[in-house]
């Protein structure tokens, strides 16, 4: 038998050869690219999911500007009744409050209560707890120097309050811009 000559299996090794390597750097450029694409959607997702984030506490945060300010209307509607009471009978909180003004606090501070749990930021929702519990102080004052105090101590902390959401709407505000950039 004779010896098969370099010039016959030499092309047919260099073609297997070079098929394999093909196979090789295909298998590894196609991997690459399926990993690129995985993280690209996964990174798509978390920009999707962040700033659904930061419409959901944008929603909030302007729903809880309206809650505590319907809270404080309410709580000043019964402040208001109480010294009208306190003017004809010298008596502080012994009558009831109006059934509708009553029935509209009592929704006014569920409503704070729903929306403040609903906040990321967590110098908002310490603040809309301190200003529920100083309307409640005005609600159930023994008299009419502690409900004075604590009405001007709310409307203080109402100010406040609104100032700092604002802070947290501008904020979220540059964080959206920073995504669309």
């Amino acid at each position: 038998m004779e010896a098969i000559s370099p010039s016959t299996w030499f092309p047919v090794v260099t073609l297997v050869i070079g098929v394999l390597l093909k196979a090789v750097f295909d298998s590894w450029t196609e991997n690459r690219k399926a990993r690129f694409d995985r993280e690209s959607r996964v990174e798509k997702r978390k920009e999707v999911i962040l700033l659904q984030r930061i419409d959901l506490q944008r929603k909030a945060l302007g729903d809880l500007q309206e809650s505590i300010a319907d809270m404080m209307r309410s709580t000043g509607q019964i402040h208001n009744h109480d010294l009208a009471v306190y003017r004809e009978t010298k008596e502080w909180g012994r009558n009831l409050s109006p059934d509708g003004v009553s029935e509209a606090a009592r929704v006014n501070f569920r409503s704070v209560s729903l929306m403040r749990v609903r906040i990321s930021d967590e110098d908002v929702r310490r603040m809309t707890g301190e200003l529920s519990s100083l309307c409640t102080q005005v609600t159930l004052a023994r008299s009419e120097d502690d409900s004075d105090r604590a009405i001007h101590a709310a409307s203080t902390l109402y100010h406040a309050t609104n100032e700092r959401i604002g802070e947290v709407l501008r904020a979220l505000e540059h964080q959206e811009q920073a995504f669309l950039s």
